[in-house]
């Protein structure tokens, strides 16, 4: 932390590794409930909604590999979390696949099912493994949560989808609304 007190850090509450991930778990499925009420008539937002999608999933995965599982592993002393990152990385393989597809292509939305499946088995499968191994190691989990929003954030300021609003979650019955900070 620097002097002046305006360290990434500061910014930041202090947030345990098991209510960080049920944010982003919230975050991710509610885009997907988005998703699925989205107007087939409106490609521009459905087109945007998959952006978001994509975007939130590969934030997710990101913060796995590079702060989770690595720290997983060298406190745990073994590979944590295995079944539930064979299911992220069934899911990750998908999204170059989708992104070659064109989105009114009926096997677009087949592919993008089965991703949300997978996605969905991996955030319950996470959310329990993790829970298991907090009762263990509070000490460990109490700020890593911290650590790992600095990490999304940084990630969220190089948007690799124009399209997709990391500020306005776009709901498809009542237009614009400005999304919380999580």
């Amino acid at each position: 932390m620097n002097q002046s007190g305006n360290s990434a850090e500061m910014a930041h509450q202090k947030i345990s590794a098991g209510d960080f991930l049920d944010r982003n778990r919230r975050r991710i499925t509610q885009f997907f409930r988005l998703f699925e009420t989205v107007d087939l008539r409106a490609p521009e937002l459905k087109r945007a909604m998959v952006n978001e999608i994509f975007m939130q999933l590969e934030i997710h995965a990101a913060i796995e590999d590079s702060v989770l599982y690595p720290l997983l592993e060298k406190y745990f002393g073994r590979k944590v979390a295995f079944e539930s990152l064979k299911s992220m990385n069934e899911g990750m393989k998908r999204i170059p696949e989708l992104k070659k597809i064109n989105q009114e292509d009926p096997e677009f939305n087949r592919i993008f099912d089965g991703m949300i499946q997978n996605f969905e088995l991996h955030l319950r499968e996470e959310q329990a493994e993790i829970a298991l191994l907090a009762r263990a190691r509070e000490d460990f989990f109490a700020d890593l949560g911290t650590w790992m929003q600095i990490h999304r954030d940084e990630l969220l300021s190089k948007l690799k989808y124009p399209i997709a609003q990391p500020g306005v979650a776009q709901n498809p019955h009542s237009g614009h609304k400005r999304r919380k900070s999580v």
